[in-house]
């Protein structure tokens, strides 16, 4: 019974430092999420696009991303930035490297979710003299997201847990501070 409460005295003495890590926690899993939010889309939707080149730097943007540890990027952003003259904020930083790495997971996920629409409601939207733009917007889109949902859940659970990372770019989450 003594052991519980000296483990409790002493998380109740260290409150407001783990407070403070769960708040950093929260705001680099909220930047990160949206902006691997935004990769994802950019890339998925490279990924199948009609240009050659767009392809090609869809291609090469999910393979360097996923190719290489969400470590390697943070220290990168953080550190070898600075050296070609660019220096970010460690909170920037930090929501960059895993945003754009979790996006490039991300891309996968809006590209295999696209992929996965029946023939039948493209050839639909053609019938109906639909454009490529109004296709995927109306059509095929929609469908997609249903089945994006649960997967960009689970990686929004691995990107919280990513976030102990950013403790070795000097920023004091909350495993750092635990």
């Amino acid at each position: 019974m003594s052991i519980i409460r000296r483990d409790m005295s002493l998380i109740w003495d260290y409150r407001f430092d783990l407070l403070n890590g769960l708040l950093w926690t929260l705001k680099i899993s909220l930047y990160s999420a949206l902006i691997a939010l935004a990769f994802s889309f950019a890339g998925g939707l490279g990924r199948i696009a009609p240009l050659r080149a767009l392809r090609w730097l869809a291609v090469s943007y999910i393979e360097l991303f996923r190719g290489t540890s969400a470590v390697a990027q943070l220290f990168f952003f953080f550190y070898v930035l600075p050296y070609f003259g660019l220096s970010l904020s460690p909170t920037f930083c930090a929501s960059l490297g895993l945003g754009m790495c979790f996006g490039a997971y991300g891309s996968e996920i809006v590209r295999s979710c696209l992929n996965q629409v029946p023939v039948g409601q493209y050839e639909a939207a053609h019938a109906l003299n639909f454009s490529r733009i109004q296709t995927l917007r109306l059509v095929v889109m929609p469908e997609a997201l249903i089945a994006m949902v649960p997967l960009f859940g689970n990686l929004l659970v691995e990107l919280i847990k990513a976030t102990s990372l950013v403790s070795l770019i000097t920023i004091p989450e909350l495993a750092f501070q635990a």
